[in-house]
């Protein structure tokens, strides 16, 4: 799809030119701008457990979450990352890795 024409230009320009863009996640569209949510949780678990923020059980515990068939695993893996995290560690790295930036009175 950002092969085809101008897509990738335009769309660059745009993200650019706008403070509100909401890329649909899961359409492929965004990939090239932002990681793939599950890519984004695989690394946030990652950087959490070479920080030893995560009990033994813990890891075991999303290690499940991730081998899990049910088609709602990836909002379980947030969920849990969501509730292991430290303060805004999550929203907070979301933000980095999606490269948005928030504006004070808006957090």
């Amino acid at each position: 799809m950002l092969d085809i024409e101008n897509n990738r230009q335009y769309l660059q320009e745009w993200a650019e030119n706008r403070r509100n863009l909401v890329p649909f996640i899961g359409a492929g569209f965004s990939r090239p701008f932002c990681p793939a949510w599950g890519d984004f949780l695989e690394k946030y678990f990652l950087s959490m457990k070479s920080k030893n923020e995560l009990l033994p059980e813990e890891i075991k515990e999303f290690e499940k979450l991730k081998k899990s068939s049910q088609p709602n695993r990836l909002e379980q893996m947030a969920d849990f990352l969501v509730r292991k995290s430290q303060a805004d560690g999550f929203k907070e790295e979301m933000l980095r890795q999606m490269k948005v930036s928030v504006p004070a009175d808006q957090e």
